[in-house]
């Protein structure tokens, strides 16, 4: 081993929030997220829940949205292929959500299942203690982390049983991707970020130092877009680290697929794609958004205090 449509609830709650996530077109990579309020952290206190979710692979768990707790598959409302999670142990929302090649993976309290359509979850895995869990699956493994924490959790999912194994980081841990062969972790090192490659076969290597600190990635394909407070930063293995570009204020939230990448103001409902080419579209949306993610078609929102999810097709050709 290497070293270490949504359900409308009867009666809001104080603690509602609610993810989306969206079959995208990243084979082998799986979608991440701790689930906060509106992107950044703490619980929504509102009617509706909040939003907080990046992309995610192709497989048998196709769209979803946690809401009130549950989760509900919106792409396929009946058999073959629907897909309902209930609440956890009293009711709570879980900690963190990733969609993988087969399955959606739920973290509460710090134990992780899997759950896909017709068959039973797999046994409960134990990753981290309570709290806010980030989670990705790539390279044949789940891995998980604590915001701020140090090390990453990842088990090798072809093995039976399934164990656990720590890897450590050269920093507190801000955020991790899904890519074919493993993931990336965005890792604090003074006013600067590393990106950090991960994988089940060797130890963590350092493939770049990115400006300024991170509050997302996303990965499609060998390129990586890292969402900064200078701005939306690419950085892929030939060119390495690109000029960072500019974002709407108040940006948050980022996804990237089909070769693009997309950035989201949540308080605004401005959203902005991009390809790697230098072609730009910005959306308009009615109302505030959240909950960012992106498939081959096009991306999908939350919008308004009812957190609807809605398509926006890709406007850059």
């Amino acid at each position: 081993m290497a070293p270490g449509a949504p359900r409308r609830g009867r009666r809001p709650g104080p603690r509602l929030r609610a993810a989306l996530v969206a079959a995208g077109a990243l084979a082998g990579a799986g979608a991440v997220a701790a689930v906060t309020s509106g992107g950044g952290g703490g619980d929504a206190r509102a009617p509706a829940a909040a939003v907080a979710v990046t992309g995610a692979a192709r497989g048998p768990a196709g769209v979803v949205v946690v809401r009130d707790a549950t989760l509900v598959r919106l792409d396929r409302q009946s058999p073959p292929g629907r897909l309902v999670v209930p609440p956890g142990p009293g009711g709570r929302a879980p900690e963190g959500v990733a969609v993988g090649r087969q399955r959606v993976w739920l973290a509460q309290g710090g134990v992780v299942r899997g759950h896909a359509p017709g068959v039973p979850a797999v046994r409960a895995l134990r990753l981290a203690p309570r709290g806010p869990l980030l989670l990705a699956e790539g390279g044949g493994a789940l891995w998980g982390g604590v915001p701020g924490a140090r090390r990453v959790w990842w088990a090798r999912l072809s093995r039976r049983p399934v164990s656990r194994a720590a890897m450590p980081l050269p920093g507190p841990l801000r955020a991790l991707a899904s890519r074919a062969n493993g993931a990336y972790a965005a890792v604090a090192a003074g006013r600067a970020t590393v990106l950090v490659e991960l994988s089940p076969l060797r130890r963590p290597r350092v493939r770049a130092r990115l400006p300024g600190e991170v509050r997302a990635l996303a990965v499609d394909g060998r390129r990586v877009w890292a969402l900064t407070a200078r701005g939306l930063v690419r950085w892929d293995p030939a060119g390495g680290v690109a000029r960072p570009l500019p974002v709407p204020p108040g940006t948050r939230e980022l996804t990237a697929a089909a070769g693009r990448v997309a950035v989201l103001a949540p308080a605004t409902g401005t959203l902005v794609e991009r390809t790697a080419a230098g072609a730009v579209r910005r959306h308009a949306l009615p109302r505030p958004a959240r909950g960012l993610t992106a498939d081959a078609e096009g991306m999908w929102v939350c919008l308004g205090r009812e957190a609807v999810p809605q398509r926006v097709p890709w406007g850059t050709g």
